[in-house]
């Protein structure tokens, strides 16, 4: 799987692919044939991870995809894959938004935080005036940070620049520059970017006195915002990276100059909402 995922994968979802591959192996066993699986192992496994349901979902995918290529490969016969008709799990779709009270005691905490570790601080801050996936700013190198704009070389949806707004751009001139390490949000290994910030992010909420929040509610509170700034739903989804519009080249600088007024905006919204939050 290995040399597979260096080869046909992207290194963002790779990423969280192998935590979650290495679960899945010490359920397993890492040291059994391919062969030797079976779909009572599987079972298993699902019952194992049911407090956990969609991540649980998630493992029986990868699992199932490995088996399809364990039988490419030869390494189990044909039509053998043990995860075949097990049932996923019921999957209710989150609809977690933090409330502006919310908002607010978490911006403080952040701003309290910040002398303990700025990279992480940052790279929330900046999930919630951008509206990124978290990888996309977690794995960022600070080359990429372009004076209004951020130019990622590849992401979920490939490659794609997004504005930055003022208050992003500042965020990202407050995070402090490591010598020798390319990344904006420095992690503990010398030349790396923060890899596990889960602990981070769970002090922080503990400390704001919000629970039941994830980082990737930051995105659902950055679209919220940006409609109730004014921005169209396309606008939203185009912000968020949702859509990829085909446009002409005769409107791409009028639609490009459209995202960056209405990135400004949600900025400016998102900063009226925690305007009275003590920052120091």
């Amino acid at each position: 799987r290995s040399l597979h995922a260096q080869v046909e994968i992207k290194a963002s979802t790779r990423y969280t692919e192998d935590l979650l591959w290495n679960q899945v192996l010490l359920h397993l066993g890492a040291d059994r044939l391919v062969a030797e699986v079976t779909k009572q192992d599987v079972i298993e496994l699902k019952a194992h991870m049911r407090q956990t349901p969609v991540q649980a979902n998630r493992a029986l995918a990868l699992l199932s995809h490995a088996f399809n290529l364990a039988e490419d490969w030869g390494w189990r016969q044909q039509q053998s894959n043990p995860c075949h008709r097990v049932k996923r799990y019921r999957e209710k779709p989150r609809t977690r938004l933090p409330s502006i009270e919310e908002t607010q005691r978490l911006v403080k905490a952040l701003y309290a935080f910040k002398d303990r570790n700025p990279w992480f601080v940052g790279m929330v801050l900046l999930l919630m005036m951008t509206g990124c996936r978290r990888m996309e700013i977690q794995g960022a190198k600070r080359e990429w940070f372009q004076g209004d704009r951020l130019v990622l070389p590849d992401s979920k949806t490939g490659s794609k620049i997004i504005p930055l707004n003022s208050q992003a751009r500042a965020v990202v001139a407050s995070i402090p520059e490591v010598k020798g390490n390319p990344y904006l949000i420095v992690g503990r290994l010398s030349g790396s970017h923060l890899v596990q910030p889960r602990k981070l992010w769970l002090q922080v909420c503990r400390e704001a006195g919000v629970a039941n929040l994830n980082m990737h509610d930051l995105r659902r509170l950055f679209a919220s915002v940006a409609i109730s700034s004014g921005q169209t739903l396309e606008q939203a989804m185009q912000l968020m990276g949702h859509t990829q519009a085909q446009t002409t080249k005769r409107y791409a600088f009028l639609m490009n100059q459209a995202k960056v007024d209405a990135m400004q905006a949600t900025g400016d919204e998102l900063m009226n909402m925690v305007k009275k939050t003590p920052h120091g």
